[in-house]
């Protein structure tokens, strides 16, 4: 293979064409991510960033 990104999926066949991609992999649509947002700043002829917002949020919890 050249480099490069590939992207598999890994299946099960199950006779007469029936394929069945849960099975291995199973399934992650009740899974829960969380996300941080982080907002900074640099103000002119400072010498590091300033924290100006904080917001840690999960997928469901955006959904409401």
């Amino acid at each position: 293979l050249k480099q490069g990104f590939y992207n598999y999926i890994y299946v099960v066949d199950k006779g007469r064409g029936v394929v069945d991609d849960l099975e291995l992999e199973g399934t992650y649509n009740q899974t829960e991510n969380f996300y941080e947002v982080i907002g900074y700043m640099r103000p002119i002829g400072a010498r590091y960033d300033h924290c100006i917002g904080y917001k840690r949020m999960g997928y469901f919890e955006r959904l409401q």
